[in-house]
């Protein structure tokens, strides 16, 4: 759609402005309809298509937590929705996990938009397996200790080693 503007000076035409309008946009869909994060796993990539299809098909995301206020646990890179790990998997691991909703608001037209639900999990680990029972070491040897994480695809798999009795073993976690 285009609007011209003629200017005109003593009655002579001396320019034409012609001024290209898009179409508002009037529906909106977006996949996924739903989407399910496992922490440490995966994101989700979003695909909005405004229609008339001559509008602009430019849209923002916002992500809403379960209390309905903006949320900057998940984050959209581009149009990939990924959990906010910048403080590190310690601090998210344990609070992150809930329901979110994405609202994703054509920029043509703020008032179509869509909600997608979105459930954000945690595997947790059940069971740290050392690799031996029994470790036997002589005074000033060093040794690693080995281990395996159940499930192996925990959304946090950190251990950490503590002594009972410092002054007879140390543990570095080097």
């Amino acid at each position: 759609m285009a609007n011209s503007v003629k200017l005109t000076v003593d009655g002579v035409v001396k320019a034409v402005i012609v001024v290209e309008q898009r179409a508002l946009a009037t529906a909106m869909t977006v996949t996924p309809t739903t989407a399910t994060i496992v922490i440490g796993d995966e994101s989700v990539d979003f695909n909005a298509v405004v229609t008339p299809a001559d509008a602009d098909q430019k849209v923002t995301y916002t992500v809403l937590g379960e209390d309905g206020k903006p949320s900057s646990n998940l984050i959209f890179v581009g149009s990939e929705l990924k959990i906010n790990d910048a403080e590190g998997a310690e601090n998210y691991i344990n609070t992150f996990p809930g329901k979110y909703t994405v609202v994703v608001t054509s920029v043509s037209n703020p008032e179509v938009k869509v909600e997608v639900p979105v459930d954000v999990k945690a595997i947790l680990m059940e069971e740290i397996k050392p690799a031996a029972e029994l470790v036997r070491v002589k005074i000033g040897q060093v040794v690693a200790l080995d281990y395996e994480i159940l499930p192996a695809n925990a959304s946090d798999n950190t251990v950490t080693y503590k002594s009972s009795d410092e002054n007879i073993i140390k543990v570095d976690a080097k």
